[in-house]
């Protein structure tokens, strides 16, 4: 029997273990929002995700500040639990249709500083919404308080995102990235050395990918167009 093998982000060999052809990899994320648990701020978590042939197929996020537990994925369904309670659906909520009047975007912090301008500038009516953890964005857009979450900086890992992205897929959103390719978690999709994602991500509900994708293509081209000319 093949076993599997742990990678995570408190293991210098990480990158070298994925190096090792694998049919499951599991993903640990001791903490995931640091600047938020530095900051006093409530978006942290720990993770756990479950990479099956090069897809995430489940994921654990727990959030300590609440005593909060979201789990699930492919095939199994959503699930949380709070304070040791029993476990009960975790229920994805649709947003409202984007609107003039309403349109929820969660982004991190480094990418509003260097894109937020621009983005408001063709999309006026997104409302920013901040967390620090990867995980804690991404059960936001689940829970329908956010239509999407754009992440841009090519710093977050395949610990980051393997669990997230199964809780996503299976509530039904788009992960993708800025062209519309689906997001790859094998060696092709991977900073060899750090094993960080290099393309651009965007997790949603499909109304909102396809309603804000290209406009953000747009805002976020002039920016990077910008850094050349300087």
């Amino acid at each position: 029997m093949m076993r599997d093998l742990t990678i995570s982000e408190e293991n210098a060999d990480s990158p070298a273990v994925f190096q090792e052809p694998k049919n499951r990899y599991w993903l640990i994320d001791p903490l995931d929002g640091t600047d938020d648990l530095i900051h006093h701020r409530q978006g942290y978590a720990l993770m756990v995700g479950l990479l099956e042939h090069y897809s995430p197929v489940a994921g654990w996020i727990y959030a300590p500040n609440l005593d909060h537990l979201y789990y699930g994925g492919k095939d199994w369904g959503l699930f949380q639990m709070s304070s040791g309670g029993p476990p009960v659906p975790l229920l994805p909520v649709c947003p409202p249709s984007p609107s003039a009047d309403h349109c929820p975007m969660m982004i991190g912090y480094r990418d509003y500083r260097t894109y937020g301008d621009a983005i408001h500038r063709v999309l006026p009516q997104v409302e920013f919404r901040f967390l620090g953890s990867f995980g804690l964005k991404v059960i936001e857009v689940i829970l329908g308080r956010a239509g999407l979450y754009l992440y841009l900086n090519q710093r977050v890992k395949l610990w980051d995102t393997t669990g997230p992205l199964a809780l996503a897929t299976a509530a039904g959103l788009v992960c993708t990235d800025l062209q519309g390719n689906p997001l790859r978690f094998d060696a092709t999709g991977l900073q060899e050395h750090t094993l960080a994602h290099q393309q651009p991500i965007l997790i949603g509900w499909p109304e909102y990918i396809a309603a804000l994708r290209s406009p953000l293509v747009e805002a976020i081209t002039a920016v990077q167009l910008s850094f050349g000319s300087a």
